[in-house]
């Protein structure tokens, strides 16, 4: 197997507290192959997963969100040709298929991005019913 040089990177993964520790008082360890320096990394994207060298969610899932997002507005514009099976269907296409993708993984981020999920979920839900944007989640969920 050979290697591209260019996409090739390194990480350190450790704990907050230690890669302050490994940046402040060391110099990173360079490592070369072929007479090429491979260049550290604090972040990269694999398989559409962002990892981070603490490995934290928040990047990840904040461009989860954001695709959902997206797609969200889509399906506020045309809900008004859509039936409610429909628009259902198109939750579980475009939307669900994004926040479960790899939720394995990334599923047990911090509590800041699950409150950012869960807000999601239930904006979407009262798009998806057709429900104010004032009535409580117990009535959409039931």
């Amino acid at each position: 197997m050979t290697f591209n040089i260019s996409k090739t990177k390194v990480m350190y993964i450790s704990s907050k507290h230690k890669q302050y520790n490994v940046s402040t008082e060391h110099t990173p360890i360079m490592i070369s192959f072929d007479s090429n320096e491979i260049h550290p990394s604090t972040e990269e994207k694999l398989l559409g997963v962002t990892i981070s060298n603490t490995l934290c969610w928040d990047k990840h899932s904040d461009h989860v969100l954001k695709t959902c997002n997206s797609y969200l507005y889509l399906l506020t514009r045309i809900k008004i040709y859509l039936s409610l099976q429909n628009r259902i269907l198109v939750y579980n296409s475009y939307i669900l298929t994004h926040l479960d993708y790899c939720r394995i993984i990334w599923g047990s981020c911090n509590s800041v991005s699950e409150d950012k999920r869960i807000h999601f979920q239930k904006g979407a839900a009262r798009i998806i019913l057709d429900k104010d944007y004032n009535t409580p989640s117990t009535e959409l969920f039931t």
